[in-house]
């Protein structure tokens, strides 16, 4: 099961006349109401990202008034997203790396 938040802005003033037809949308988990740049916050989840994507385009995005979907994977849900890049700690008495000059 792949999982995913989707940011959703809707129209000014439409967010809870458009909740309740997103929470309809097939693969939406919840739909919550927030504050913030993004009017609602959905939970999604399919078998696959092909299946996340079907829900954010032929679902979320086909309600009448939603303007713009960010969709945000969700790491270690059973999906093959990875990332290569590692964030590496050091110890407070380690200086910071410095570039060297030739």
């Amino acid at each position: 099961m792949v999982r995913a938040y989707v940011l959703i802005q809707v129209g000014t003033g439409e967010v809870l006349a458009h909740r309740a037809a997103i929470a309809r949308v097939d693969g939406v988990v919840a739909v919550s109401a927030v504050v913030g740049p993004y009017d609602a916050i959905g939970l999604v989840e399919a078998d696959t990202l092909d299946g996340l994507e079907r829900i954010t385009v032929e679902g979320i995005q086909a309600v009448a008034g939603v303007t713009r979907t960010i969709t945000c994977p969700v790491r270690g849900s059973g999906t093959a997203i990875e990332t290569s890049h590692r964030m590496t700690r050091r110890t407070p008495t380690e200086p910071p790396a410095t570039a060297q000059t030739a």
